[in-house]
């Protein structure tokens, strides 16, 4: 997708969830430099890889974003606040870039979340793509498992 963040989701009203701005527009122009295509994207949602456009947007790069998105979800906050000055911005897009600037760790905002779910979301928001979820299949399958243990807990209490 290279662009996910909340004003690209819409909830029907049948309640279903609908990604939009699928960004594709943004890969297909030869004249668009990854430099400009990750300026286009909100840089808040961007893995750090992304930010200065230096590589193409991979599925590690969406994980990323989904993490930030569930970080955001869980706490009400985002995992980085990049400020409000484009000096901040600027300062803290260089050491979230170079791996100095990392995310709180979810519990510390929310310390009755379950392990599992924190775990998953922080695995998201690791700094180096190689240390991610390496697809969207794995996070359900944990995010799945998670459900199902919480499930067999409360029918065996």
């Amino acid at each position: 997708h290279n662009d996910l963040k909340p004003d690209n989701f819409m909830v029907a009203v049948n309640e279903n969830i609908y990604l939009l701005d699928l960004a594709y527009a943004m890969l297909e122009d030869p004249e668009m430099s990854l430099d400009d295509q990750s300026k286009q994207a909100t840089r808040a949602y961007l893995a750090p890889e992304r930010i200065y456009g230096i590589i193409k947007p991979e599925q590690s790069s969406d994980i990323y974003s989904w993490g930030v998105l569930a970080y955001e979800t869980l706490t009400g906050q985002k995992p980085i606040d990049f400020g409000s000055s484009e000096e901040e911005k600027e300062r803290t897009a260089q050491e979230v870039y170079s791996g100095i600037k990392k995310p709180k760790h979810i519990l510390e905002l929310k310390p009755d979340l379950d392990n599992g779910l924190a775990e998953t979301v922080m695995k998201a928001l690791e700094h180096n793509p190689e240390d991610r979820y390496q697809s969207m299949k794995e996070i359900e399958d944990r995010l799945v498992n998670i459900i199902e243990k919480r499930q067999e807990n409360r029918l065996g209490s």
